[in-house]
């Protein structure tokens, strides 16, 4: 039976990268990119409420729709960063090494000093491929981050490829 290894230290950028391949294979992008459209377009109709003269209330309602597209498109992404880190140094979790052991037939997954694991592929719910690592839900918004800088050469992220194909989950590749 084949077996390749994988590892790496789960630092507070290994867990924001995890999560906004999380959020990108899970949101559309045709949602995504409708939103934004919505939104600077708000914020264009409430410039226009601004400079044209508009009552009180109209331009407390521009101010806003202004704020919140500048919210949305500036601070959004370091805002959800800080949010997601802002206890990860106090977290047991915090720059452990995470160290996988691939089989056609399993993964075992052993957080140094904290858990281990040992999960048959068809336990997965779903594998998605971003363009840095797997994405490995075990639950629908439950997730093993396994990033490509984990593995020590091209030969096991191809391996693994191989194995979550072959192993009835659904196998899917991020755009």
């Amino acid at each position: 039976m084949e077996t390749y290894q994988a590892e790496y230290v789960l630092t507070k950028e290994e867990l924001i990268r995890a999560q906004k391949y999380h959020y990108q294979a899970n949101l559309r992008p045709s949602i995504a990119l409708l939103l934004n459209v919505f939104i600077a377009l708000l914020a264009v109709m409430s410039l226009f409420l601004l400079f044209d003269g508009a009552s009180s209330t109209a331009t407390v309602s521009a101010v806003i729709f202004i704020g919140y597209a500048f919210y949305w498109f500036l601070l959004r992404r370091k805002v959800t960063s800080w949010w997601l880190t802002r206890n990860f140094n106090k977290s047991p979790a915090a720059n452990v090494l995470v160290r996988y052991e691939i089989t056609n037939e399993e993964l075992k997954i052993e957080s140094e000093g904290l858990a281990k694991s040992e999960v048959k592929w068809v336990a997965f719910e779903k594998i998605v491929e971003s363009s840095e690592g797997f994405l490995i839900y075990s639950l629908k918004t439950v997730f093993h981050w396994l990033p490509f800088s984990a593995f020590k050469d091209t030969e096991g992220i191809n391996k693994f490829r191989a194995f979550a194909s072959a192993s009835g989950v659904e196998y899917k590749v991020s755009p």
